[in-house]
């Protein structure tokens, strides 16, 4: 797999990893970067490389750099939301000497091969929805056999992996409709995507408020993203009446607040607009908008720190890790009387 990656023969990858012999400093470089991100330490004359991760060898070798597996996803680190959960899983890692690399596999054939490479487990991220059932058992078994910590994604229980680390989504949805609640607003609709397990649990906490204070409550639900044109009365007509508050994506929230400001609609005053993801539309200027969101920074070093722990096996058993939701205020929302956080007032209780 090193050679190939770093188009060269296996004799020049032998002869660098076992530091040996005359290898240009280009074929050097390309060696060393790809088995440094596949987690193999560089050994002396005699001595055999590894890669790094369980038995015998976890006992005696080093690991120095950490994989971090990112699916169909364009460079982490030129994301917004993803930069912030990197950030904080190489804050954590950097206290151990530790190095983060990043693999973008953008087939399922990539990915399988990547996870084959696998020695001692990884961090994965991003795209998860995306992947069919053969890589999704690919990372079961990898989760059973070595450190693996899902960061951010949601996962079913029955899948069996070590360790996921995310948001609780269901308490975003609990926040969410107290917020409404607080806000005066007793007809609400949400907008979301059917089939992903997260909405559901999102949704599943908003109607725990909902089902019993006497909320109109509606859920429209799309099997891609929400037709923007015409969205908003689609929302009045299945609805059965103008909705004073929404709840959707950060894109669909401000495509539709413009939609509503054509129409003569003011915001937060007519429709409040509350969203569960800080996505906005790539043009124009637009004010914040109230969002209730997780501490990505926060779920990046939790991820690498449960990671580590059970590297050195302090603890390798599966688990999982929730985050609290917080509510941010924004212009699209109302100001309300309790702007205490989402996880200080639910904890409070």
């Amino acid at each position: 797999m090193v050679a190939k990656r770093a188009r060269c023969s296996k004799t020049a990858v032998s002869l660098v990893l076992h530091n040996k012999g005359r290898i240009s400093s280009d074929v050097r470089t390309r060696i060393l970067d790809v088995a440094q991100k596949l987690g193999y330490v560089m050994s002396g004359p005699g001595r055999k490389p590894c890669a790094n991760g369980t038995g015998k060898t976890r006992q005696t070798s080093r690991i120095r750099t950490v994989p971090l597996i990112a699916y169909q996803q364009e460079d982490p680190d030129r994301s917004p939301h993803f930069s912030r959960r990197l950030a904080g899983i190489r804050e954590v890692l950097s206290r151990a000497d530790l190095t983060l690399g990043i693999l973008l596999p953008e087939t399922p054939s990539q990915f399988l091969e990547q996870i084959a490479e696998l020695k001692h487990g990884a961090l994965f991220t991003g795209g998860f929805r995306l992947m069919d059932t053969e890589l999704r058992k690919a990372i079961v078994w990898l989760g059973r056999n070595h450190p693996t910590v899902l960061v951010g994604n949601y996962f079913e229980e029955s899948d069996g992996v070590i360790t996921s680390v995310r948001g609780d989504y269901e308490m975003s949805g609990i926040v969410m409709a107290k917020k409404c609640l607080e806000a005066g607003r007793h007809s609400v609709v949400s907008v979301i995507q059917h089939f992903e397990p997260i909405c559901n649990e999102r949704e599943k906490g908003m109607r725990q408020i909902f089902d019993v204070s006497g909320v109109r409550y509606s859920s429209l639900r799309y099997e891609t993203a929400a037709p923007l044109d015409g969205l908003w009365d689609e929302i009045t007509r299945r609805h059965g009446e103008a909705p004073g508050a929404v709840i959707s994506g950060g894109a669909t929230i401000w495509q539709l607040s413009e939609d509503l400001t054509r129409r003569g609609l003011r915001i937060p005053e007519d429709v409040a607009l509350l969203a569960f993801t800080p996505d906005l539309p790539k043009t124009g200027n637009h004010p914040p908008v109230a969002t209730v969101l997780f501490d990505e920074y926060e779920i990046g070093r939790l991820a690498a720190r449960t990671w580590w722990e059970a590297h050195q096996e302090v603890s390798f058993a599966q688990r999982k890790v929730l985050l609290p939701p917080v509510f941010c205020p924004g212009a699209s929302f109302p100001a309300v009387n309790s702007l205490q956080s989402a996880a200080e007032e639910m904890t409070t209780k």
